[in-house]
């Protein structure tokens, strides 16, 4: 256990308050978990998060010390004391792995109240992981959301980037929240916009065609023609700025996306002789590997970058009507358009 004396400048305010913006990394719901379970108490008492904290009060951290570390860093001195059974990635229901990243290892959270997070995600992070043995985005979220809810829902990611894709993920906390986060990405009522950078200049243009996917090597065809096992696609591009960089053009562009299939942006792009820089599996891999050299990009330069919400239609959420999230351009992507 480990304990923090309130000092001069911080009383008067709210415990809850207090501790969500000296602790950034632990997030509200693991702290009002905390509080419940009598994990943090106040004088030695059991504490509420409206409790107002005085200078001289004593707030108690009555858990282990590698909890202590990594969601508090390391605060005050040690006391002595119980230690919780709760620690990060173990939390109520909870997937178990060695050792979960930090919270701002993986991602940014963009916005976060009571029912969902928006967060950004890092280039290399997987939204969900694929095997028992990988770590996502999806665990972290959930060990700093305090794991399953006291009503048994289990929160988790409800959309999906590919590992190499940053950007916006939607995470639901409460069964309300995921149903309805769920049907608006599905009805396609929420509008996701994204950033790519490609090969070329590039008109604006909205643009229909069909998709087919081969399970086996997880690699989609883009065809100009509907065909048994295709599946139609419809995506939306605007130039942004184009530069000349090592002698070719490379265009910054902004992708609306109608429909959301795997690979869609990717492969469509593709199609359309405009490859994303850096795409792996749709790319010019030679022109790749020159600014591989030149400037470190190492991953697709694919970035979710808005997700607007709509003004009508919401149900459960009708505080997000209208709300738009964004989340600022990553550092590689502003190596050529920064």
């Amino acid at each position: 256990m480990k304990s923090i004396t309130v000092d001069n400048k911080d009383a008067g305010q709210r415990l809850d308050k207090y501790l969500a913006r000296r602790f950034p990394d632990c997030g509200k719901s693991l702290i009002y978990k905390f509080l419940r379970k009598k994990y943090i108490r106040l004088n030695g008492a059991r504490a509420e998060g409206s409790s107002l904290i005085a200078s001289g009060d004593v707030i108690e951290l009555r858990l282990s010390d590698d909890t202590i570390d990594k969601l508090f860093g390391g605060v005050g001195e040690a006391s002595g004391g119980p230690i919780s059974p709760i620690s990060p990635g173990s939390a109520a229901g909870a997937p178990r792995q060695a050792q979960l990243p930090g919270l701002s290892e993986v991602c940014t959270i963009v916005y976060e109240d009571e029912d969902i997070i928006v967060a950004d995600k890092r280039a290399g992070v997987l939204s969900q992981k694929a095997r028992p043995e990988d770590t996502s985005l999806n665990e972290v979220l959930l060990s700093y959301c305090g794991g399953r809810t006291e009503s048994g829902f289990m929160p988790s990611v409800c959309n999906r980037l590919d590992r190499n894709t940053t950007g916006l993920i939607s995470f639901a906390k409460t069964y309300p929240a995921a149903r309805e986060l769920s049907r608006l990405l599905h009805d396609r009522a929420c509008e996701k916009y994204y950033l790519a950078v490609v090969r070329g200049d590039m008109s604006s243009m909205r643009l229909s065609a069909w998709l087919r996917k081969d399970e086996r090597d997880n690699r989609v065809t883009i065809l100009d023609h509907e065909e048994p096992g295709a599946v139609h696609i419809e995506t939306g591009y605007d130039p942004v700025r184009t530069i000349m960089h090592g002698g070719e053009r490379l265009s910054l562009i902004r992708v609306r996306l109608y429909t959301g299939r795997t690979h869609q942006i990717r492969a469509h792009l593709s199609y359309l002789g405009h490859p994303i820089v850096g795409d792996p599996k749709y790319g010019d891999r030679k022109a790749d590997r020159r600014l591989r050299a030149e400037l470190g990009i190492d991953r697709q330069l694919l970035h979710a970058y808005e997700l607007h919400m709509p003004k009508e239609g919401i149900a459960y959420l009708t505080r997000l009507s209208g709300m738009c999230f964004r989340a600022e351009l990553p550092e590689d992507m502003k190596r050529l358009f920064g």
